[in-house]
C-alpha cells in the first residue's frame, strides 16, 4: 500500500514541476528539443530521421526523451529535420536528417545519436536552415555547410560542402541568424549582412526576383547600429541598439507589422515607434517579439492559430498576447512558438501535430498552452504500482483534470487555499477503468491551492 500511494504522489508532484526546470526551448520541422537546467537535453515528437537524437527512428509522442546521458550542453538550434548543438567545452555536435550533408560530418548518413563535428573546441553559437548549418567561433569566424544551391553557404559558389568551411576571412563576426535558404551576420562594428536566395526580397538588399541570389556576404544597407537578428524563410526581423524594431521581406499575411498586406519590403522597414524591443524570432509568415517590458506581441500569418491571440485572424500590426509582463525567451518555427516565462514555465500556441504542446496532435491551438514537461530525475517506473494518478494542466486558468487508470473506489475530493480554507469538497464513486474528473477553477482568484485526493496532495497553481 505504501508503495501505491507514493508512485500516485510522484505522479501528482511531477505535474507541479513542469516546464520549471527549462532553459531553452527549440522547434524542429515536427519536433520539440529543451535543455534543462541540469545541462541535459529532451526531445519529442517526429523521429523518422533520428531528429531526436535516442538512436531510434522510432516516433512515440507520447513521452520526452533523453537524448544521449550528458548533462553539459550550453547551445542548441533546429530546423526541418536536424539540429545543432554546443557543449560547455566549445565542442560543436549534430544529430537527424543528413541527406545534403547538413550534419556536418563528411557524409550524407542520417545520424541517430549526437555526433561530434571535427575537434574543435572554441564554437559559440550555431543555426540551421532548411539544409544547412552555420556556426559561429570565439576567433570572430564564421563556417558553413551542406547544401548550397542556392548560395546559403556563402562561399562564393553553388557548391555544397558536408564539413564546415569558412565564410571568407574575416574575423569580427559576432551574431548569426539562419532559416530556410539564406543566413544572416551582424559584424563588430554593427554592420548587417545577408546571403542566399533573394526572392522574397529576404535579403534586405534594395532588390528581389526568383533569379536573384548572393553567393557572399553583402551588406544590408550602411547603419551601424544593428544588435539582434532572426532570420525568417521569406521575411525577416532585427532590432537597433536604440531598441527599435526593423523588418523586410514577404509581407503576404502582414508578417512586417507595417499595417498592411501583400507586397515586399526590399529594404528595412520601422515597425512602428516603439524603441524597447529586446528579441525577435520570426519564421512561416509568422513574426514574434519580445520589448524589454517583458510583454510577448505576434503578427502575421493565422489560420492555424499561430499569433496567439486566440482567433485565427491575419493580423498586420504587432498585437500583444495577454497582458503578462513576465515573457523572457520565445522560438518561432514551421508554425509553432515557444514562449517561456521568468518563472521558468513553458507555453506554446500555432500546430501541434506531433504532440509538440504534450495536448496530443492538434492543429489549431490559437491561446497559449502550458506545455506539460516532466521535470522529474527520479524513474517511477521502476516502483511497483496498482493505480495511476495524473492531474494537468498545471498551472491552469479555467479547469482541472484527474485523470484516474485502472482506479475502482470512493474517491474524496478537497480544494483548500494555502491558508486551510476549504474552497470545495466532494465525494465520488468511480467505476473501474480510465476516469476523469474535471474541477472548475472559473471563479477562484490567482494564487496557489491544494487538490487533496484520498489525503494525496498536489500543489496546484492558478495564472
Amino acid at each position: 500500500m505504501k508503495k501505491t500511494l507514493f508512485s500516485c504522489l510522484l505522479l501528482l508532484l511531477s505535474f507541479s514541476s513542469f516546464s520549471q526546470c527549462i532553459t531553452t526551448a527549440v522547434n524542429g520541422a515536427f519536433t520539440i528539443i529543451v535543455r534543462r537546467a541540469d545541462g541535459t537535453l529532451y526531445g519529442r515528437g517526429r523521429n523518422d530521421f533520428g531528429q531526436l537524437g535516442d538512436g531510434t527512428t522510432i516516433t512515440d509522442y507520447s513521452t520526452m526523451r533523453q537524448i544521449g546521458t550528458d548533462n553539459d550542453w550550453s547551445d542548441i538550434f533546429s530546423s526541418d529535420n536536424h539540429t545543432i548543438a554546443i557543449k560547455v567545452n566549445g565542442t560543436l555536435w549534430a544529430w537527424g536528417r543528413n541527406n545534403e550533408g547538413q550534419i556536418g560530418n563528411g557524409t550524407t548518413i542520417n545520424q541517430l545519436i549526437p555526433i561530434q563535428i571535427g575537434t574543435d573546441n572554441d564554437w559559440i553559437a550555431v543555426g540551421t536552415g532548411d539544409y544547412n548549418s552555420i556556426a559561429l567561433k570565439s576567433n570572430g569566424t564564421i563556417w558553413t555547410w551542406g547544401k548550397n544551391d542556392y548560395g546559403q553557404l556563402g562561399n562564393g559558389t553553388l557548391e555544397s560542402s558536408y564539413v564546415p568551411q569558412q565564410v571568407g576571412t574575416d574575423t569580427d563576426w559576432v551574431k548569426i541568424a539562419a532559416k530556410g535558404l539564406n543566413n544572416y551576420a551582424i559584424k563588430a562594428n554593427g554592420t548587417l549582412w545577408s546571403w542566399g536566395i533573394n526572392s522574397h526580397a529576404q535579403l534586405g538588399i534594395g532588390t528581389y526576383g526568383s533569379g536573384d541570389i548572393r553567393t557572399t556576404p553583402t551588406q544590408v544597407g550602411i547603419d551601424t547600429d544593428w544588435s539582434v537578428i532572426s532570420g525568417g524563410s521569406s521575411n525577416n526581423l532585427a532590432i537597433k541598439t536604440n531598441g527599435t524594431l526593423w523588418s523586410w521581406g514577404s509581407n503576404g499575411n502582414g508578417e512586417l507589422g507595417i499595417g498592411t498586406f501583400g507586397g515586399f519590403g526590399v529594404s528595412p522597414i520601422q515597425v512602428g515607434t516603439d524603441t524597447n524591443w529586446s528579441k525577435v524570432s520570426t519564421s512561416s509568415s509568422v513574426s514574434v517579439a519580445l520589448k524589454n517590458d517583458g510583454t510577448l506581441w505576434t503578427w502575421g500569418f493565422n489560420m492555424f492559430g499561430q499569433v496567439g491571440d486566440g482567433t485565427i485572424t491575419d493580423r498586420n500590426l504587432p498585437v500583444q498576447i495577454g497582458t503578462d509582463h513576465d515573457w523572457v525567451y520565445i522560438d518561432h518555427q514551421n508554425n509553432r512558438t515557444y514562449a517561456m516565462k521568468s518563472n521558468g514555465l513553458l507555453y506554446g500556441f500555432g500546430i501541434s501535430t506531433y504532440n509538440e504542446f504534450g495536448n496530443g496532435a492538434i492543429l489549431t491551438n490559437p491561446n497559449p498552452v502550458l506545455i506539460q514537461i516532466n521535470c522529474n530525475n527520479l524513474d517511477i517506473t521502476a516502483i511497483e504500482k496498482s493505480e495511476e494518478v495524473v492531474a494537468y494542466p498545471n498551472p491552469t486558468s479555467d479547469y482541472v483534470t484527474i485523470n484516474f487508470k485502472n482506479y475502482q473506489r470512493k474517491t474524496k475530493f478537497l480544494i483548500t487555499n494555502v491558508l486551510g480554507q476549504v474552497i470545495k469538497q466532494y465525494e465520488k464513486e468511480l467505476p473501474f477503468g480510465e476516469n476523469n474528473e474535471i474541477i472548475d477553477f472559473c471563479n477562484l482568484e490567482k494564487g496557489v491551492y491544494i487538490i487533496s485526493i484520498n489525503d494525496i496532495k498536489t500543489k496546484l497553481i492558478k495564472d
